[in-house]
Order: C-alpha cells, then sequence, then structure tokens
C-alpha cells in the first residue's frame, strides 16, 4: 500500500528530526551549565586569593615575622613633626599633654604614654587583620572546599588564642609560631591543590556523552 510505505519512508526523518531537536535541548542545557561553572570557578580564584592574602596579613600582624622597624628617634623631632606622628596613635587630648610635657622637657614621661598608645594600636590592628580575615572566609564559605574550610577556620581560631595569650602577657614560645605558619603553608596547598585544573574528568555524566554523540551525529557544536 503506497500510504504504508510513505509512512515508513516518513519514520526515519521523524526520528531524525526529533533525535535532532532533544540533542539541541541537552546541548544547551550542557552549555549552561558549562557558563555556570565557569563563573563560580572564576569567582573561587578570586576568593581563594583574596582569603589568603587576609590570612597572610593576620600572620604577619599577630606572630610579627613580616614586620619591619620604622621607630622615629623622638628627640630629633620637633613640636610640630611630633604632633603630626602622634596623630597614627594619641586621642586629640592625649596629644595636647604630651606635646606639653614635651615643652616642659619632661621626655621620659611623654615616651611611655607614646609607647603606651602605640602598643595598643598596634594590638588594635593586629586584631582587626584577624576579624577580617575570619568574616571574609565565613561569608565565602561556599566557594571553599570543606577540607579547606575546615583548617581555615581552624587556623583562624589558633589566631584568636595566640592574640589572648599576648593580651595576657603569656610567653608565646617559637615553636608556637613554628607551628602557626606550617598550618598556613598547608593552607596555601589545600588552596593550589582545589584550584588546580584537570583537563577532563574522570567521570563523565551519561547526558554529557549522550549529548556528545548526537553532536557528532548531527554536526552540532560540541562542548
Amino acid at each position: 500500500m503506497e500510504w504504508l510505505d510513505w509512512i515508513l519512508k516518513f519514520i526515519p526523518s521523524l526520528s531524525g528530526i526529533f533525535l535532532l531537536i532533544l540533542g539541541g535541548i541537552i546541548n544547551s542545557k550542557l552549555e549552561k551549565r558549562k557558563n555556570d561553572y565557569s563563573l563560580f570557578n572564576e569567582k573561587r580564584h578570586i576568593h581563594y586569593a583574596e582569603a589568603f592574602k587576609l590570612l597572610k596579613r593576620a600572620e604577619g600582624h599577630n606572630l610579627e615575622i613580616h614586620s619591619i622597624s620604622q621607630a622615629l628617634i623622638l628627640d630629633d623631632l620637633n613640636t610640630e613633626d611630633l604632633e603630626e606622628h602622634l596623630k597614627q596613635y594619641l586621642p586629640r587630648k592625649q596629644i595636647l599633654i604630651v606635646l606639653e610635657m614635651w615643652e616642659n622637657g619632661e621626655f621620659i614621661k611623654a615616651k611611655e604614654i607614646i609607647k603606651k598608645y602605640k602598643e595598643n594600636n598596634k594590638d588594635k590592628i593586629a586584631y582587626n587583620q584577624i576579624v577580617l580575615a575570619n568574616n571574609y572566609c565565613v561569608e565565602n564559605e561556599l566557594y571553599f572546599k570543606n577540607d579547606t574550610s575546615k583548617i581555615m577556620d581552624n587556623y583562624i581560631k589558633e589566631l584568636f588564642k595566640l592574640f589572648n595569650l599576648k593580651q595576657a602577657k603569656m610567653e608565646i614560645k617559637d615553636e608556637k609560631k613554628k607551628d602557626l605558619m606550617k598550618k598556613l603553608n598547608t593552607i596555601r596547598i589545600l588552596m593550589q591543590s582545589d584550584l588546580s585544573i584537570d583537563g577532563k574528568s574522570k567521570k563523565r555524566n551519561k547526558w554529557h556523552t549522550f549529548g556528545t554523540i548526537l553532536a557528532k551525529r548531527f554536526g552540532l557544536k560540541r562542548l
């Protein structure tokens, strides 16, 4: 029968059209997934780099291993220079008191006040650096792999403990500082491993494989 022959001839064409449409849909979804992952991976690189930078700064201020001494010889400063220098550490009221002592030749008392406020300011900066690192890691936790996130959290807690020990005037042994330095180096290695790019996934998604087959069959763009 002619109509049956016509249907039998037409079925392969319908199948081809159906597979072509299905392949296009799958390919489109895979392309979107690829773009989404690319954007996520780009942000992950940014957050990893920023987190490590903040952790490194917190280390430098609290372990005091990267600081460069910039101590001024206060005796060489005139009143105007001294006032400008004190603005970094002292409130206005204390600046006026120190300047008056300076003019009256009470240099030892003035230096004691300066030293006290300078150390307090140094401690404040050191603590704030830990807080900044902690806040950033918490706010962007979704971008960090679990093992890396856990060791960063542990490292930050250790920095807080170290800061509290220093505030309590407890002796900080060199072994403790070296241990913290090793932990930060471990974080660096983990981050580098997390950000390494593996050319091909060992486990290919079945839909990705099906989409690739269709792409080859109908000349669609391969992912």
